[in-house]
């Protein structure tokens, strides 16, 4: 038997849009000696940077997300692993807000291949029997993950790409589904 009182007045009740707006700004200074150690210092050197992530529910089950310049400064550093004598690469996992936000919808895409995006923008949700997602981002480093039979391993390419990922899935009965994916990547 339940203890607790019936609620009454939420009737008709509709949810919010659930905006939500993350600006960031990140400034760095520094100055070094010319003659080291007894040298005069020189002139400062300002950097700034300017970012935003935003969030937007379309409906319960339908997200957009976006995000300019993000700013993943407050995540945590990766934990150390030995590469010494390994014959695929180094796999870490993902710890970035934005990629982790329904992140389930991109279970078999390795976002940490998009290692320093200028922008990205994702959509996700759920209908019914019906699972989407769309991630786009524009990444200033591009890595490639080159995989043998018996070995993989990682080149970094100093240019700009832009990486897709894009996956449906459709529920069939409670135990199964079928699964449309596509991931790319391509050079501008």
């Amino acid at each position: 038997r339940c203890q607790m009182d019936k609620l009454i007045g939420f009737e008709g009740a509709t949810p919010g849009k659930n905006i939500e707006l993350d600006p960031t700004v990140s400034a760095v200074a520094s100055q070094f000696r010319e003659d080291f150690p007894t040298g005069d210092w020189s002139d400062m050197d300002d950097e700034y940077d300017v970012g935003l992530t935003a969030r937007w529910g379309i409906t319960p089950n339908v997200t957009l997300s976006g995000a300019v310049n993000p700013d993943f400064s407050q995540v945590e550093a990766d934990a150390f692993q030995l590469d010494v004598n390994r014959r695929h690469a180094l796999s870490y996992e993902e710890k970035r807000p934005f990629f982790l936000e329904s992140s389930g919808a991109f279970n078999r895409f390795y976002s940490r291949s998009i290692a320093s995006p200028v922008w990205a923008t994702k959509v996700t949700g759920k209908q019914g029997d019906n699972t989407f997602g769309a991630l786009v981002a524009r990444d200033e480093l591009t890595n490639l993950i080159i995989s043998g039979s018996e070995w993989s391993s990682y080149a970094p390419l100093d240019m700009e790409s832009t990486a897709t990922a894009l996956r449906y899935s459709r529920d069939i009965g409670d135990m199964s589904d079928i699964r449309l994916e596509y991931n790319g990547r391509e050079e501008y």
